[in-house]
């Protein structure tokens, strides 16, 4: 009786893993190589996922105004990027701009000298679709066949889709001096291999702290239950890093949750020393 009860704990403790983890999956990201320009009319966003839209802006610092109706109603968001930071927008996030709540809707409205194909990200976290209108207006948003005073930055499958399969420990990406992409409300996996001899280990992602994400170390012999037990350690800021040191005699490939709860693509490096 008493193998049955502990054999029904860890079941239960599985299933509510499960459910925590299924409650609220990573969005979706899509790619801005295909995005439509802004029609103004009602179009669809799927639960849990991103899309993308341009504008072609004349760059005569007039004023733009990009209007999601009834976006904060149903608690949409959106993000507005310019021309150049569109080559590597998953290693550069930071929009120069994001809906704000006016009512029921979101609203962006900005200036700028830089002309060229403007972009828009929105964003459904609700786990339902959502129909939408968005609208543009402004004296210096051109149609989308007239010629803008910068040329595009991004042309048809000039910006690479990241992948991410390491979303769980079994996929994780061993740690190297490469950089990674965790996108917008997610967790990646990595992996470091450590002997075992009480030296002293570090292991550090750079801008973890400036960028708001946050990693945790699973040791070895916590991989079969990982979701059951706390992690060794945690990375604490230093500087605008995240850092972790600690020495052991458990050697083997040790765990790194990184996990990323800001609404856009984050990307760092990560060390293990």
């Amino acid at each position: 009786m008493k193998t049955l009860r502990l054999f029904g704990v860890v079941l239960m403790t599985v299933i509510f893993a499960a459910v925590i983890l299924g409650a609220a999956p990573p969005l979706t990201v899509a790619n801005p190589d295909t995005a439509p320009f802004i029609d103004n009319a009602y179009h669809v966003i799927q639960p849990y996922s991103t899309l993308w839209y341009r504008l072609n802006y004349e760059g005569d610092h007039s004023q733009m105004n990009l209007r999601l109706v009834k976006g904060n109603e149903n608690a949409l968001q959106f993000m507005v990027h310019k021309p150049a930071q569109m080559s590597g927008w998953w290693k550069n996030p930071d929009p120069v701009g994001q809906g704000s709540p006016q009512k029921d809707d979101l609203v962006w409205s900005g200036n700028s000298h830089e002309g060229g194909t403007w972009y828009v990200e929105v964003m459904n976290y609700n786990d339902k679709p959502v129909v939408f209108n968005f609208e543009a207006q402004g004296k210096g948003i051109l149609p989308a066949s007239a010629p803008v005073s910068a040329p595009p930055v991004i042309a048809a499958a000039a910006v690479p889709q990241p992948t991410f399969g390491n979303t769980a420990p079994e996929t994780a990406l061993p740690i190297s001096g490469e950089k990674f992409v965790i996108p917008a409300n997610t967790t990646l996996w990595y992996s470091f291999f450590y002997p075992g001899d009480h030296t002293q280990v570090v292991v550090r992602l750079d801008q973890g702290a400036k960028e708001k994400l946050n990693f945790m170390i699973h040791a070895p012999n916590q991989l079969s239950k990982w979701w059951d037990v706390d992690p060794i350690g945690r990375g604490s800021p230093e500087g605008d890093d995240l850092v972790w040191s600690s020495n052991s005699h458990e050697g083997g490939t040790y765990m790194v949750e990184v996990a990323n709860h800001n609404p856009y693509a984050v990307g760092f490096t990560m060390s293990a020393k």
